[in-house]
């Protein structure tokens, strides 16, 4: 089970039903932050500290399909609502996420980009335009 929500199977706050009036028990939750949720979504489905969209589908589908009821190998209906549970917290996450567009952000993103701009024009390494090539000497 997700770490931030063990334990509270058992936690129950004594109240009062309105109606009746009789004494009853009601479940109180302990404040888990988005943080929390987070890291523990992540570790649930056992990705690193970053992801794409990609990694992420594909470790929920690996899961889903390794602990779905109908596979017949585990029969364990909670380990499936952790797995969801996470996909569903981290696809919310990723849903909010602002996007940075600016120049340093992107290449900071995509080194590789960074050296395709300074040398996209260089003859030895990068495109080099029609009329300008040079014979190869052997």
């Amino acid at each position: 089970m997700i770490k931030s929500l063990q334990g509270l199977k058992g936690m129950v706050q004594a109240g009062e039903n309105r109606r009746t009036g009789e004494k009853t028990a009601r479940n109180k939750m302990p404040y888990v932050t988005k943080q929390e949720k987070i890291v523990d979504a992540r570790k649930t489905l056992g990705l690193g500290e970053s992801a794409t969209l990609m990694e992420i589908k594909e470790a929920y589908r690996q899961l889903a399909k390794k602990y779905h009821p109908d596979s017949g190998k585990f029969k364990d209906q909670d380990k499936m609502g952790e797995i969801i549970l996470a996909y569903k917290i981290l696809m919310n996450y990723i849903q909010d996420y602002r996007y940075s567009f600016k120049m340093k952000d992107v290449l900071a993103q995509n080194p590789e980009w960074m050296w395709e701009k300074a040398y996209a024009e260089d003859s030895t390494w990068g495109r080099v335009k029609k009329g300008n090539r040079r014979p190869v000497s052997l």
